[in-house]
Order: C-alpha cells, then structure tokens, then sequence
C-alpha cells in the first residue's frame, strides 16, 4: 500500500488566533501565518527574501487545541489542504489554509509530550476554555509560550 501524504505548510503564527464559531456553532479558529522565503546563491550562501503572510483556519477539536497552544510567534507545521473564498459582504476573493492536523515546529521550539489519554470530542464549554489560555512560562527573554505547548495538540 502507498503511503498516505498530504499538502502541508510550515511558519510562524502571526497574529492572536481568533476562536469563533461557524454557523452551526461549531468552534472555529482563523490566525495569520508567516512564511520566511531565501534564495539559495551560487557559492552556498542565501539570500534572504521578502516574508508572506496568509491565513489560516481549523475547525472543531483542531480550532480548539490552536486556540489553547498557540500563541503569536510560534513556529509550526500543519498538514491540510487550500481553499478559495469569496466573501459576500465585500466581493473579495482569496485563499485559506485549511489545517487538519498541526503541532510545533520542533526545528525551532522546544516542547514536551504529555502521554496521558487526553479527552475526545467538544466537551468544553465557553468559560473553560477561555480558562485555558493561561499563558505560563517563558521561553525567550520577552517570549510568551502556553502552560502545555504539545500536551493538548495531538503529536
């Protein structure tokens, strides 16, 4: 059997993910993401290029554990698929990334796995998981990280 691989993406978070809900009220997170582009130059040496900016969304447990583990700055690698919109209200067009899956960058972060059956299913309410956000160490000198960076995402 061939092995199984998906469209994935890797950068950094680049604004505050916003938890809301879709139409039938189901969690939904939307963040900006960076990408950091180089060129590869003759010699072995790169040059740096101009950085992108897109967006990113998930839905259900994978909005939650975003919204819960995520911070802006982090470094991470999502795995998912691209989608075209069209917002009605302003006639804009774009492009999101669609995360199915999505943990921390371990080229750059360092984190810690909690083995522990986690639970299944939305079973938080809104006060509980407005709770979880708490924000608990520091990893750089002015670096906020989340109480339990890979603990609650799936990796």
């Amino acid at each position: 059997m061939p092995i199984h691989t998906r469209p994935s993406i890797r950068g950094f978070i680049a604004s505050e993910p916003r938890l809301s809900q879709t139409g039938d009220g189901d969690p939904r997170v939307r963040v900006r993401f960076g990408q950091e582009h180089s060129r590869k130059e003759e010699g072995g040496s790169f040059t740096k290029l101009d950085t992108t900016f897109d967006t990113l969304v998930a839905y259900d447990e994978n909005a939650l554990r975003i919204a819960d583990n995520f911070v802006k700055g982090d470094r991470f690698v999502a795995q998912g698929y691209t989608r075209n919109y069209t917002n009605n209200n302003t006639g804009m067009e774009g492009e999101v990334f669609v995360a199915t899956g999505i943990g921390p960058d371990s080229a750059y972060t360092r984190y810690e796995v909690d083995r522990s059956a986690r639970r299944t299913g939305i079973e938080r309410t809104a006060p509980e998981h407005a709770a979880s956000r708490e924000v608990a160490a520091v990893d750089a000198p002015g670096r906020r990280q989340p109480a339990n960076t890979a603990s609650a995402i799936g990796m």
